[in-house]
């Protein structure tokens, strides 16, 4: 059984945290296979056992015309199925290019690498340098690290905060031309950068297109042909997990997309006809929201 992983936030090197998630992803799901065994060995059940591997670079998108269905494919998933198998039982491996990346961060102490002899592996070509991951076994240290990360945490929510309206991406998408324009020139007046489409398809090839993490934001309509707005958030959101939303219709939709999308909340949909007022006040009370 194999599962695929898509860590979207590095797609920026220097959000440091989205690759030491990687890490600590990674070695979680191994330890968490140690109590599942466990709980097998109790019943008389045979164990199992687990490799992960890890790889940097860049994915690309496939996207279905007929059903609009994301799948990811490329170089890195091709090297993590070669260096896969070179993982021990229960083990975590990652290739030479991520480990490249992990080597100028400030957490690279905080993990053990080792990289495996060459010669030990003659299938696999020599650019495929491999190296397990274990965590640093010293719970002084750990525990200077997790303080560490938790300070940069809150630095990083300050900034965050600080944040202007020019420093924000909004996505906007409805099939009505006129509101369309409109709700560009109320947003836009603001400061805020804005990208429209009349068309959900076209707005979810362009999204596909950019940085995962490139839009604050994505407004849209919920009733439009091609893509309604919730079978596009749903392709969003294969995208970019955290995509941050708000539901714009005339129909009282509220409970089917509240019922779909437990983590929508209900100020993240509001019904037409929009006060320019009111839809400001919720566009700042989203993006600035830890």
């Amino acid at each position: 059984m194999v599962f695929l992983y898509y860590f979207l936030k590095t797609v920026d090197i220097k959000i440091e945290m989205a690759f030491q998630n990687v890490l600590d992803c990674g070695l979680a799901m191994i330890e968490a296979n140690k109590s599942i065994n466990q709980n097998f060995s109790q019943k008389g059940l045979s164990s199992i056992c687990c490799g992960i591997s890890a790889n940097y670079g860049k994915v690309e998108l496939a996207i279905s015309a007929n059903s609009q269905i994301v799948d990811l494919f490329g170089p890195p998933v091709n090297i993590c199925s070669k260096i896969n198998h070179l993982a021990s039982a229960n083990e975590m491996i990652i290739s030479n290019d991520l480990f490249e990346v992990l080597e100028t961060t400030s957490f690279y102490q905080e993990y053990s690498f080792k990289a495996l002899e060459k010669n030990t592996h003659e299938d696999i070509a020599s650019e495929y340098v491999a190296y397990p991951v274990y965590p640093i076994d010293d719970s002084h240290r750990r525990k200077e690290f997790e303080d560490k990360r938790n300070r940069m945490l809150i630095e990083s929510q300050k900034d965050h905060r600080n944040m202007n309206n020019s420093s924000f991406n909004i996505l906007l998408i409805d099939d009505d031309e006129d509101i369309l324009f409109a709700f560009n020139l109320i947003i836009s007046s603001e400061g805020y950068n804005v990208t429209s489409f009349s068309s959900s398809s076209n707005a979810l090839v362009h999204f596909s297109e950019k940085n995962p993490y490139f839009y604050h934001l994505v407004i849209m309509d919920i009733r439009m042909p091609e893509l309604n707005g919730i079978k596009l958030y749903s392709q969003l959101r294969v995208l970019n997990p955290d995509i941050k939303v708000l539901f714009l219709s005339a129909l009282n939709a509220l409970d089917e997309v509240l019922s779909i999308f437990p983590e929508i909340k209900h100020s993240e949909i509001i019904r037409k006809p929009i006060e320019p007022d009111a839809l400001l006040c919720t566009i700042r009370s989203i993006l600035y929201r830890d």
